[in-house]
């Protein structure tokens, strides 16, 4: 009983290795381009139908879809562009809000 115990033990050990081959993609300033998130404090992210992911940050929205960075800054209107938080509807209506004001980016 005592050696079919420990040899469970073992082998449950020794193969629990086998399903955790997974890895994680960490995307950083050395494997993205120089030009990433609009800031490097992000505040909130989020995930559209398109699997576009859409950051929050203190100098606005970025966006990051095939490998690509896209920023977003409201020059000129009445959005303040430090965002606290995002969210997308089921229609795909990427909210923003900050400290401010809330608004929505199609």
């Amino acid at each position: 009983m005592k050696y079919s115990l420990l040899l469970t033990i073992f082998f449950t050990l020794s193969f629990s290795g086998l399903f955790s081959q997974n890895t994680w993609e960490i995307y950083n300033h050395s494997n993205t381009p120089a030009i990433g998130p609009i800031d490097a404090i992000v505040g909130d992210m989020a995930i559209d139908k398109d699997s576009t992911i859409w950051f929050a940050t203190g100098f606005g929205l970025s966006s990051f879809k095939n490998e690509q960075w896209q920023q977003y800054l409201f020059i000129d209107s009445l959005f303040d562009n430090t965002y606290t938080n995002i969210t997308i509807d089921n229609n795909n209506v990427i909210w923003h809000s900050s400290y401010e004001d809330i608004g929505g980016f199609y």
